[in-house]
């Protein structure tokens, strides 16, 4: 009995000594799996800023493989700078602070002295030029002081004249009609705005109407719109623009329109002052333009200071919508009928008639001159011109 509880014991202490080694062994692999922070360091050592800017501190962990790359951020007086979880940086007020970052693994630390200073104006701007205002009306201007985070922000007004207006905190009050120059200066640096003001007696917008109430135009093409306001010696006569439908047509700031496709739109203008409107409707359409041959011309008689010369084109395309005037336009040559530039103009010959097929006109021409002749044939939105033939007698 005493030797089989001898032999169990001994079994147990085997087994305890084998369990003991690998646990001891898995502990010891483990350790060497992790690598351990030896140092950090910051991408700056000094920095500066004025009150209200920003910068990104960067932390770099030694090794570069170390297992825990957690970091922690400080600052020692977060009244004059802070500090966030990336290592931005946020300058509060003037001063001196420094910004600690400290690893998780090891608690090593690195630091940055952060100055805070005070931001020098560079410019100032005003919300207007110019200034146009009724006798019975005010307006205040508004000055920007740049950079946006200047330390000093105060300015002061100036006018030019101040029987004509008065100006206390950018508040312009006119006292009579005249013209005045307002200037508002920064307290840090004497960087100056002017603004043009002009002080009359407004006539009011009585209404608006266009030049045209309809307008067809190909897609593509383009054509442009006139408002006219009422009365002709109102004051204000700004006016917008604006389509019903951007897809088929659009309308800039001048009032040019332009088709975009197949459809319909309302162009409307609107008056600034009293927001009259007016509006036009535009088709838009698909088009081509026709077609034509180069004109054929065969001399008829000749006189002795004329030649009479019968000029033949030929349609071969009406085009869509078809075409609505035909005929021939000449010029004394070498000048292009098209551009005669600094010689004699362009003379026209109107051809009735319509459809395909061939139109004929007769023409005097004087002798000892060259004559640049062309066939054309008009449409609603363009003109097909043929290519130019040189009459010579």
């Amino acid at each position: 009995m005493k030797k089989y509880v001898i032999y169990v014991m001994t079994a147990a202490f085997a087994l305890s000594a084998v369990f003991t080694a690998c646990k001891k062994d898995k502990d010891d692999k483990g350790s060497d799996d992790v690598i351990l922070v030896t140092g950090v360091t910051l991408n700056k050592e000094t920095l500066t800023l004025g009150v209200g800017d920003t910068d990104t501190l960067i932390a770099t962990i030694q090794p570069d493989n170390a297992t825990i790359k957690t970091v922690s951020w400080e600052s020692s007086n977060p009244a004059v700078a802070t500090v966030i979880g990336n290592g931005l940086v946020t300058a509060i007020s003037k001063g001196s602070v420094t910004i600690a970052v400290t690893t998780q693994d090891g608690s090593k630390s690195a630091g940055c002295i952060v100055t805070v200073g005070e931001v020098p104006v560079t410019g100032v701007t005003l919300n207007k030029d110019t200034l146009v205002l009724d006798i019975e009306e005010t307006e205040t201007l508004i000055a920007t002081v740049l950079p946006e985070n200047a330390t000093i922000q105060e300015v002061y007004w100036t006018i030019s004249n101040p029987a004509v207006a008065t100006i206390f905190n950018g508040l312009v009050t006119p006292h009579s009609l005249g013209k005045a120059t307002i200037t508002v200066t920064t307290l840090d640096g004497n960087k100056t705005a002017k603004c043009d003001l002009e002080v009359t007696k407004r006539v009011p917008v009585t209404g608006v109407t266009l030049n045209k109430n309809s307008l067809n135009l190909g897609v593509g093409t383009s054509e442009q719109l006139e408002a006219i306001i009422s009365p002709y010696s109102a004051t204000n006569k700004n006016v917008t623009w604006s389509s019903s439908n951007l897809l088929v047509a659009t309308v800039d700031n001048d009032g040019l329109v332009t088709a975009k496709d197949e459809g319909t739109a309302d162009i409307t203008v609107t008056t600034e002052d009293g927001n009259f409107t007016e509006t036009c409707e535009v088709k838009c359409m698909n088009y081509t333009l026709p077609s034509l041959t180069t004109l054929v011309p065969t001399i008829i008689d000749i006189g002795p200071f004329q030649v009479i010369v019968k000029l033949s084109g030929n349609i071969t395309d009406i085009g869509n919508p078809p075409y609505i005037e035909r005929g021939f336009i000449y010029t004394i040559a070498p000048y292009d009928p098209l551009n005669p530039g600094p010689g004699p103009g362009t003379t026209t010959i109107r051809v009735s008639g319509n459809g395909i097929g061939i139109f004929e006109a007769e023409k005097e021409f004087y002798k000892d001159l060259n004559w640049n002749v062309r066939a054309y044939a008009k449409a609603v939105f363009g003109t097909t011109y043929g290519d130019i033939v040189t009459l010579s007698f």
